[in-house]
């Protein structure tokens, strides 16, 4: 069966990824206000490029 090291190890995997989430969750809302223009720019660019494109 799973040791008490077994046991540490998995928990701390876990620990590790839910700082790993918290971190890049931060890094994208403090760069939320940098991306947000090219964004919208980036949506308008796609609509228009629909809209020129043939219909099939």
């Amino acid at each position: 069966g799973p040791s008490f090291f077994d046991g540490l190890t998995e928990n701390h995997k876990k620990k590790k990824k839910s700082h790993f989430e918290v971190s890049s969750s931060l890094i994208l809302h403090n760069n939320r206000s940098f991306l947000d223009p090219i964004v919208i720019w980036d949506e308008k660019w796609i609509l228009h490029d629909q809209e020129e494109a043939p219909k099939h």
